[in-house]
């Protein structure tokens, strides 16, 4: 099932439709009625999806250049992964299929920074973000979990986690450099 990602805020947000023909990153305005009424304290909710149209990708990190060099030597030679080649490319047994996974891991990971960007953009304007994270359709109910968090440049989500629980994560920037008008 596909995860769900959501960012509330009192700014709004430019959206960037999702479509088949160019997937790309999105964001899109989403009515608040869609979600339980404890889960978003902010005016403006937006469903944020990878260029896969989900949140199923989001969390990717870009594959380090010195793995892929080895795990094309490894194809090239018939030689099995090391043990730190597998942590990336568990499955891949022909280069095709290698260079594949490699391009959707920088697409996924180029997504990954654009959400943080995003978070980071908007927690200089706010003084809170929420980001909820769910299981598709299960927007309605309630958070099984709810943490704080102070922004930071380098905020990092555990995405892994929406695969079983609702997650609302409140950024916080109580900074003096917060832009925020009250």
């Amino acid at each position: 099932m596909c995860i769900n990602c959501y960012i509330g805020t009192e700014q709004e947000i430019n959206e960037i439709p999702f479509a088949w023909s160019n997937p790309t990153f999105c964001i899109m305005k989403v009515d608040k009625s869609n979600f339980d009424e404890e889960t978003f304290m902010t005016e403006n909710v937006y469903y944020i999806g990878t260029s896969n149209g989900c949140g199923c990708d989001f969390g990717t990190e870009e594959i380090p250049e010195r793995i892929i060099i080895e795990a094309k030597q490894c194809l090239n030679s018939n030689k099995e992964f090391s043990p730190k080649v597998k942590q990336f490319f568990e499955f891949e047994d022909t280069i095709e299929f290698l260079n594949m996974s490699i391009e959707n891991n920088k697409k996924y990971s180029k997504d990954t920074q654009k959400l943080y960007s995003l978070i980071s953009d908007l927690s200089l304007k706010n003084k809170t973000i929420e980001f909820f994270g769910c299981q598709a359709d299960h927007e309605m109910n309630k958070c099984d979990q709810i943490s704080t968090m102070e922004w930071s440049q380098e905020v990092k989500i555990d995405f892994e986690k929406f695969q079983e629980l609702n997650i609302k994560i409140i950024i916080k920037n109580d900074h003096p450099t917060n832009r925020y008008k009250a």
